[in-house]
């Protein structure tokens, strides 16, 4: 086993402008009850996400019980087979769903050099999904991504789901106008069929369990690894300046997008008012919420004090492929913000801009 998984049954005091690496330091002696606390919540949360139609939820508690299998094979060699076990679904799965994207290509309207580079690089991300099940490739990856010489399950798991959301960057990208068109035509509106508590719960599942409560790490040490802490004054003043340079940011692009490239502004207008379409009061509130806390404590929270600053937001602009190149440009931008922020003050500041700006997004839309 690893010695650098070893429990250590101090914590290094961490400075306010600083977060704690991936996998440092541990506070749980209780692995097994952790474990069983996990698996119950995971069964439950899954159960119900199926019996109200939740699938969001029930998806992301199911990677939240990856996260707590390879954080149990990171601390005991005993759990290593039962990670295997499930982690396998990972690679697997991505190479099945990039199988899919070259299927639906085939049989689409696609033409041409987008019909071409959807195939192409679906078939690269298929092959390489299943790479990553190579121990070699898969070490240089998280070497590469989180910049560290040391490697273990959980930081491999994390690899593989970050390489798998950056190639899906462009066959989404081609292909959202097909998968995303029942919705563009449903007078409901998309967000009207989502259960925003439900994917509140599912991001706070996969944050929490990504970075080991309950199995390396107790309550308080989850919530600084996750920079959830208090918001000082000099926090509120920096919420004020970027919710105000996010909607700088948004206004002026959205002028120059309009009168450059007015067919992308069409294209990004009615995707958003598809999103907000049919949304009263309460679900803008609680949309704002959901994307606010969900996005920011899964990636600002988990996963920039690994993956850096930048290739978080490259990984937040590839995660919103139903928007034009511009637009995703665009909402990376808005990503470095938000990092930043994070960076300089905590993820709970980045929570209320990320929430503050969507609320009035939506009701500006």
């Amino acid at each position: 086993m690893d010695p650098s998984n070893q429990v250590s049954s101090e914590v290094p005091s961490v400075p306010e402008d600083e977060t704690p690496p991936f996998d440092e330091t541990p506070r749980m002696p209780d692995l097994r009850r952790g474990l069983v606390i996990w698996l119950s919540v995971i069964g439950v949360a899954g159960t119900v996400g199926l019996l109200i139609g939740a699938q969001e939820l029930s998806l992301m508690v199911v990677l939240a019980g990856l996260f707590v299998a390879a954080q149990a094979a990171d601390l005991d060699e005993r759990w290593t087979l039962f990670y295997w076990l499930l982690g396998a679904v990972v690679p697997v799965a991505g190479c099945l769903g990039f199988a899919a994207l070259v299927t639906l290509a085939r049989e689409s309207e696609l033409s041409g050099p987008a019909r071409m580079a959807t195939i192409g690089v679906s078939i690269f991300a298929a092959l390489a999904s299943l790479l990553t099940v190579v121990r070699p490739f898969i070490d240089e990856l998280v070497s590469l991504l989180f910049r560290t010489e040391g490697s273990s399950h959980t930081l491999r798991l994390g690899a593989r789901l970050v390489l798998m959301g950056l190639l899906f960057a462009v066959p989404g990208y081609f292909m959202a106008p097909d998968l995303m068109r029942d919705m563009l035509d449903d007078q409901a509106g998309f967000f009207d069929r989502v259960s925003f508590g439900a994917e509140v719960v599912g991001y706070l599942a996969v944050a929490f369990a990504s970075v080991g409560y309950l199995i390396r790490r107790d309550l308080a040490a989850t919530l600084e690894r996750l920079g959830l802490r208090r918001i000082s004054l000099a926090h509120v003043w920096m919420i004020c300046a970027g919710v105000l340079a996010i909607l700088v940011l948004n206004s002026g692009a959205d002028w120059a997008q309009q009168r450059w490239f007015p067919a992308l502004w069409q294209n990004d207008h009615r995707i958003n008012e598809s999103l907000a379409r049919g949304l009263g009061f309460g679900r803008v509130i609680m949309l704002g919420i959901t994307a606010g806390v969900g996005e920011e404590i899964t990636l600002r929270g988990a996963l920039q004090p690994r993956l850096g600053l930048v290739l978080t937001a490259v990984l937040f602009a590839a995660l919103h492929v139903q928007y034009s190149w511009f637009g995703m440009i665009v909402v990376g931008l808005m990503g470095l913000v938000l990092g930043l922020i994070r960076s300089r003050s905590n993820t709970t500041a980045s929570i209320a801009v990320h929430t503050i700006y969507d609320i009035v997004a939506v009701f500006a839309s």
